[in-house]
Order: structure tokens, then sequence, then C-alpha cells
């Protein structure tokens, strides 16, 4: 049931050309990188409350912001976030439990 309301949904997104709202380039306007937790309380949630908005900043999410090698993944795509993509500050935003 799920997958056709997202095809469904889709399919208006791209007919209606909606998609346009969000065009960008890949180099982040703001020049900068942040590394969050996965935590879905945050997919909206944190662009609004830094005041950023598609495109300024890429956004790389981890179980609880965290980098578990100093070759792994997440360290290569935040060097690939400065170097190629020119971020200049780099950002780590974890959460907590607490409300």
């Amino acid at each position: 049931m799920l997958l056709n309301d997202i095809l469904e949904h889709n399919d208006q997104f791209v007919n209606n050309k909606t998609f346009q709202l969000y065009a960008t380039d890949s180099v982040p306007n703001k020049h900068a990188v942040i590394l969050t937790c996965m935590d879905t309380r945050l997919t909206e949630l944190l662009p609004k409350a830094m005041n950023f908005k598609n495109g300024d900043v890429k956004i790389l999410k981890t179980a609880g912001a965290i980098i578990n090698h100093p070759y792994g993944s997440t360290m290569r795509s935040i060097l690939v976030a400065i170097h190629a993509l020119q971020a200049d500050e780099v950002y780590v935003v974890g959460t907590t439990t607490a409300e």
C-alpha cells in the first residue's frame, strides 16, 4: 500500500513539475556540510532550525552522528564535501532523547 501511495504521489510531483521548486546545483550555496543523526525528527526540523534551504548545505546522516572509522565512508563524504564541493565549514549536530 505504501509503495503505491509513493508512486502515485511521485507521478503527480513529476507531472506537475513540483520538483522545479527544489532546483539547485551540486555545490552548497553556504559552503558547509552538516554531520547529523539519522533521527527522523531532524528531517525537516534541522534545516528550519538552522535557517537552511534546499541546496544551502550538504547534510550527512549517520546513526548517532558518529564517525566510526577515520577512513570510512562518512569521513570520505566529508572530505569530498570540503575538497570537491567547496565546503568551508563542518558542523556536527547530535540529538538527545530528552524532549
